[in-house]
């Protein structure tokens, strides 16, 4: 096997991106094997190996679930630059929605700019204060009834509090409901009661790969998730897949956006729009600004592999 060598990055983001976490300063790591470059991006919050954990475990030859992905990402990346063609060409990836944070515009204003860009699907993230979510989404279905919104909970709220918060929307507001993730731990009765009760439809994201249940959407993320287990359940039992990045590097965005590809031509009638446009949440940087607008649509293809040819090769690297 080739030798890996790893270069540390910081992403710095404009506001807190979960309700579990408030830090803004976001390390990860970068590897280069032989050609072929992945990212590990760890979020410790939802039970990753910290940035150093992960480096000590590459050493010894351990494999996270993070390195695993990121190993099976620089493979990919390198076949392709080995034959000098981009990963992108000739496949198509879905649409996107906008992901929106309480950042210093205020949410109103961040959905007022995804509406202008284009996006008719937004993710809100959620799980603070229930009543003051409801008022949320209230607002947003008033101003901006064209959009659907997708609910975003992190299992931060009790299974009778996905029950109050959904009573406090109004039923325009509820019409608007793409779908609710994760708004409490899995529960079976608490999950089927939620869509039968109240005929909201319920995606997964934490857990996606261990429960097999009759939620409707399940999320998918490249970064940590094994891509064919989890379109192979979603296939078996009918449901749709959105695939996400990590919110981690822009390699990481490029990686899961050719998953999202490669899954888009092999299960047909799957997929809907993901969200893969998560690079507007980071303050700019060079890699950052190569990949251009945060649009609906995936644009990116420049260079060979994932792209980002000179800026991949600027960069300083330490052998692990």
């Amino acid at each position: 096997m080739d030798e890996i060598y790893y270069h540390r990055y910081t992403l710095v983001s404009n506001s807190r991106l979960n309700v579990k976490s408030s830090r803004t300063q976001h390390e990860g790591i970068l590897l280069r094997v032989g050609e072929g470059y992945g990212c590990i991006h760890p979020w410790q919050v939802f039970g990753d190996a910290s940035v150093e954990q992960q480096l000590e475990a590459l050493s010894e030859g351990s494999r996270t679930r993070l390195i695993t992905r990121a190993l099976d990402c620089a493979r990919m990346d390198a076949k392709a630059r080995k034959a000098g063609v981009s990963l992108f060409n000739n496949i198509r990836i879905p649409n996107s929605h906008a992901t929106i944070t309480d950042d210093e515009n205020g949410v109103m204003k961040s959905v007022e700019d995804a509406a202008n860009r284009g996006f008719l699907k937004i993710k809100i993230k959620a799980g603070g204060d229930f009543k003051v979510d409801a008022q949320r989404v209230n607002d947003i279905a008033k101003h901006f009834p064209q959009l659907k919104m997708r609910v975003d909970f992190n299992c931060h709220l009790m299974g009778s509090e996905v029950g109050d918060f959904v009573e406090l929307l109004k039923e325009e507001s509820r019409e608007r409901i793409d779908f609710l993730e994760d708004p409490c731990g899995y529960k079976e009765g608490c999950w089927s009661g939620l869509r039968d009760m109240y005929g909201i439809k319920l995606a997964m994201d934490i857990g996606v790969e261990s429960v097999d249940a009759l939620y409707s959407y399940a999320i998918l993320k490249p970064a940590k998730n094994n891509v064919h287990k989890v379109m192979e359940s979603a296939r078996s039992s009918s449901r749709k897949v959105a695939v996400t990045s990590y919110m981690d590097h822009p390699i990481g965005q490029a990686f899961a956006a050719y998953e999202a590809g490669n899954c888009l031509g092999e299960y047909p009638g799957l997929m809907t729009e993901g969200g893969l446009m998560t690079h507007g949440l980071f303050e700019k940087n060079a890699f950052i600004e190569e990949l251009g607008e945060v649009q609906p649509e995936w644009k990116y293809n420049q260079g060979t592999g994932l792209g980002f040819d000179t800026l991949l090769e600027n960069l300083e690297w330490k052998k692990v």
